[in-house]
């Protein structure tokens, strides 16, 4: 079983060099890793080669259309593996993450993705209510609400095309007139629907937040209409 990771880059030059870093270094490597390049203005893809040849098949993929999400589209498309990883340019992975991954889904063959631990280092009231372990305590309580962040989460490709992957989503975004970027949701949503999400504690990224409380509470009141519209509720 092998294990593709995916990063959408976009002027990340101040910590696109941690994020890789922190690739390099882990317990066991990742079979492939894929930084998506997104219009990068500053020398974001400067730093990103200064890693190949230290990181094992480390690849550069030019995405022209602007956004996250095309980004992630195209990266997962490109992915060769049975697992995709997908974090941000600024997730910094505990070095075990690779290895937590591959362990968790060899033992456990009917999880479609998983999720871990994600804390911020961000100064901010938002990133203090994430180092409370928000996603943990919302996987254990709130049920129609468990995600899995596209900062920190390892999903099957196989499942992942089952569902179309996100393709749909931004039409889906266009229709609702959606503030905000909620592709990571969709997702989940669609694999719960051929398989099993999973909460893996031991999966742990550190990592910015820059949303303000204000727009996180915010988000949270939209996913009820999101939900709805994944499952064909709404008449769109």
């Amino acid at each position: 079983m092998g294990l593709s990771i995916v990063i959408p880059c976009f002027n990340e030059e101040d910590i696109i060099g941690k994020c890789l870093t922190s690739i390099l270094n882990q317990t066991a490597a990742a079979n492939e890793v894929i930084i998506i390049d997104n219009n990068c203005s500053d020398r974001s893809m400067e730093i990103v080669k200064q890693f190949v040849g230290k990181i094992p098949n480390l690849k550069i993929i030019k995405c022209k259309e602007q956004g996250i999400v095309p980004s992630r589209i195209l990266g997962f498309s490109k992915a060769n593996y049975e697992l995709v990883g997908t974090v941000d340019a600024d997730s910094i992975l505990d070095q075990n993450w690779v290895s937590t991954g591959l362990s968790y889904f060899q033992h456990h063959p009917h999880v479609m993705a998983i999720c871990g631990s994600t804390y911020a280092y961000s100064k901010n009231i938002a990133s203090l209510i994430v180092n409370l372990e928000i996603l943990h305590i919302i996987w254990k309580f709130f049920p129609a609400l468990r995600m899995m962040p596209e900062c920190n989460g390892i999903f099957k490709k196989q499942a992942y095309d089952k569902v179309e992957g996100l393709s749909p989503y931004p039409n889906l975004a266009n229709k609702l007139h959606l503030q905000g970027i909620f592709d990571d949701y969709y997702l989940s949503v669609k694999l719960k629907e051929v398989g099993q999400l999973d909460f893996v504690s031991q999966l742990k990224v550190v990592r910015r937040n820059k949303d303000s409380l204000k727009l996180a509470f915010f988000q949270l009141t939209q996913y009820p209409q999101i939900y709805q519209f994944v499952h064909r509720r709404l008449p769109l």
